[in-house]
């Protein structure tokens, strides 16, 4: 006679949302961290979801479902964050970025050495640099 199957749902397969939640990795963390220290200097923040039909109101792709007012964002919502979702910050209030995009053509070098004091860099999603 064949055993009895089990009752109830199925075994959740393990995701990356359950690593997460057991303890986010080191990497992942300092980052966070590095984000609530420009928070406390008065940096704003807000989460976006993926969605890779998401655009600008101007028609540009960012392959993220933005916050509508984005940039008005009054917070810093660091706690919000999950994996997969864009962690992001309005420059221009408390931090200005230079953004070197090569898919649109960015180059720091057509800058001719005129930069401001860098005081990080940051990788970006498409293979630039933000400094």
């Amino acid at each position: 006679m064949p055993p009895d199957k089990p009752r109830g749902r199925p075994a959740k397969a393990a995701s990356y949302n359950d690593a997460h939640d057991r303890g986010t990795n080191a990497s992942i963390q300092r980052d966070l961290d590095i984000a609530r220290v420009l928070a406390a200097a008065g940096a704003r923040f807000f989460c976006a979801y993926p969605d890779p039909e998401g655009k600008t109101e101007s028609g540009r792709a960012t392959g993220y479902r933005l916050p509508r007012d984005w940039e008005n964002t009054s917070g810093s919502y660091i706690d919000a964050w999950k994996p997969g979702m864009a962690l992001c910050m309005i420059t221009g209030h408390v931090l200005d970025a230079v953004d070197e995009d090569p898919r649109n053509g960015g180059d720091l070098a057509s800058l001719n050495g005129v930069m401001p004091t860098v005081y990080a860099e940051a990788v970006t999603p498409s293979g630039g640099l933000t400094a």
